[in-house]
């Protein structure tokens, strides 16, 4: 689910429920779609710095990520804060259910 598209659910919510709050963020991807493997290793590391110093940050209680691109670096931080015993942070994958004959690499 895209940013906008979270936030539209959101609003849609707070209309109708209590008003709870909810926080939506964004790192720089780690490999865009046909990026070569040599410059996704620049790329990916530039996503974990990112990730790293936003988990850092906000210390979530969870974490939910989809897969694409951002998942792997978001999942790291979680879990080696988690094992730093710096912040217990739950983690929920989400795989796309347009995924329907092969998995992704996260």
């Amino acid at each position: 689910m895209s940013g906008n598209k979270a936030m539209e659910a959101e609003k849609a919510y707070q209309l109708e429920g209590p008003a709870k709050e909810c926080e939506l963020y964004a790192i720089p991807r780690s490999r865009e779609v046909g990026q070569s493997y040599f410059t996704s290793v620049f790329t990916s590391l530039n996503s974990c710095l990112y990730a790293v110093s936003l988990v850092w940050q906000t210390s979530p209680d969870i974490v939910i990520v989809n897969g694409p691109g951002t998942c792997i670096p978001l999942c790291g931080a979680a879990f080696l804060f988690s094992k730093l015993f710096v912040k217990a942070c739950d983690i929920v994958y989400v795989e796309s259910i347009a995924r329907t004959r092969t998995l992704s690499l996260s």
